[in-house]
């Protein structure tokens, strides 16, 4: 809370952990008069995770709609997915519900099955096309670009080609 008496978070236990079995375990909220959520996490055993293949994280645009920012998946508690689906995905934000961007992690590092690219950002057209494709990992603590054979970074252009400019 603040001097006014706004809500900024409000955390749910079960057991004496943190963890809510059929809704949110913590609830972030937006810094004005209503009581407006600007994040949602659930908790398993105290820490991040959720039941099925379901998000743990779930973040809303700042307006009045109520829509999805981004979503995160983990698994016991570190980024990541099972059967090579993206930990992370996050929305545009106007109205297409169309996804921006994806990126793929296990075990909490920037990773994915096959080499494929970790991270898909797309533009916002009707194909959804993809704009750029990028290889991460992590080194010393920082997430760099990186790809044993080839480029890191891919760019195209909005039909699908190779960008070379």
């Amino acid at each position: 809370n603040n001097d006014e008496g706004r809500i900024f978070k409000r955390e749910f236990f079960e057991y004496g952990m943190l963890g809510s079995r059929d809704s949110p375990s913590v609830l972030y909220y937006f810094d004005t008069p209503e009581e407006r959520v600007a994040k949602e996490q659930w908790y398993l055993n105290g820490s991040l995770g959720r039941m099925g293949d379901l998000p743990q994280e779930v973040s809303y645009f700042d307006d009045d709609a109520h829509r999805i920012e981004q979503m995160k998946w983990s698994i016991d508690g570190e980024l990541g997915r099972e059967s090579d689906k993206p930990a992370v995905v996050t929305f545009f934000n106007n109205n297409s519900h169309r996804i921006e961007k994806r990126e793929w992690y296990i075990v909490g590092l920037p990773d994915r099955e096959d080499g494929k690219a970790t991270t898909r950002i797309y533009y916002d057209n009707e194909r959804n096309s993809i704009r750029q494709q990028r290889w991460e990992t992590i080194y010393l603590e920082d997430k760099i670009l990186y790809r044993r054979r080839g480029p890191a970074v891919i760019d195209y252009d909005e039909n699908g080609n190779i960008d070379i400019s």
